[in-house]
């Protein structure tokens, strides 16, 4: 049976760059968002906010975006696609 998608606009085994605060994470994917890969549930709940986000600019934008960079919960987060 096939796994039902996480982050609609994304598979998932996509995977990402993040940088978090200064701290460079790569290879995040949507599984890891689910797991406990993440020691606070505020910075794994804001890149889950940041990768939504960029899922829905995808989604509307004519030119798809293929990274993003902001301040989710009071988290500093640059996510892009690998």
């Amino acid at each position: 049976m096939r796994t039902k998608t996480i982050i609609d606009g994304f598979k998932n085994s996509q995977k990402f760059r993040v940088i978090m605060n200064g701290v460079m994470l790569n290879n995040i994917t949507p599984k890891d968002l689910i797991d406990t890969r993440f020691g606070l549930t505020n910075q794994r709940v804001a890149l889950w906010d940041a990768i939504q986000s960029l899922a829905s600019m995808r989604r509307i934008e004519v030119i798809k975006p293929i990274g993003l960079t902001g301040t989710w919960r009071e988290v500093n987060i640059q996510v892009d696609m690998l």
